[in-house]
């Protein structure tokens, strides 16, 4: 893939061969920043993994990035570490996915085990990394979490409403959620076969 657009993937690489590949990328302006975060396996998954954000410094080739984090593995000298192909991404919906943002998740339909933190996130430039974090519409978040706290207190839907009336476009996201929240699934991922949710139209889907 040919872009110049913030872009995600899946990597399996160690630590420190990616940071320092990375770090690489960026003395040579081919990134201008990255940030990566390290998941244990969910109870669908088989090992660990990272999942990495990159901002392009201009126009790349993706391909030409995975061909560079190709690792070496003693284990299996024949078949390198390294990366699925990257596919472009929203910062919002990747930071909220990577961390498993509770509220975010039930808004798709989905759980997880685990949950992280920022502290688990290994970025090129931290004041960069809290710019964009600063660019998330938290408002979106926040009424999720009212939505999430209201459910788990166990109250139907119809009082949540009473009580703290959402608008009418959100109503269906809305009670979509408290009935998620109130089946308790410990683990979903929604029908989806792929880690990081996509979702070009924004964090809720009317």
């Amino acid at each position: 893939m040919r872009t110049s657009k913030p872009c995600s993937t899946i990597s399996y690489n160690t630590g420190e061969f990616l940071q320092r590949k990375l770090d690489d990328l960026c003395r040579r302006n081919l990134i201008d920043f990255y940030a990566f975060i390290e998941h244990l396996p969910e109870e669908d998954e088989e090992k660990k993994h990272k999942h990495l954000y990159l901002f392009p410094s201009k126009l790349i080739d993706t391909n030409q990035i995975r061909d560079e984090l190709k690792e070496f593995d003693p284990n299996n000298p024949t078949k390198p570490l390294g990366c699925l192909p990257f596919q472009s991404s929203k910062f919002a919906d990747w930071y909220l996915y990577i961390v498993h943002d509770t509220a975010y998740l039930t808004s798709k339909g989905q759980a997880r085990k685990y949950h992280y933190t920022d502290d688990d996130i290994i970025a090129s430039d931290n004041d960069f990394f809290n710019e964009l974090r600063h660019t998330i519409d938290w408002s979106k978040i926040n009424i999720l979490g009212q939505v999430v706290q209201a459910a788990e207190s166990g109250i139907s839907f119809a009082e949540y409403i009473k009580s703290s009336p959402v608008g009418l476009l959100g109503v269906r996201s809305a009670q979509f959620i408290f009935e998620q929240v109130q089946k308790g699934a410990d683990f979903n991922r929604s029908g989806r076969y792929t880690h990081t949710p996509i979702d070009e139209d924004g964090l809720i889907n009317d």
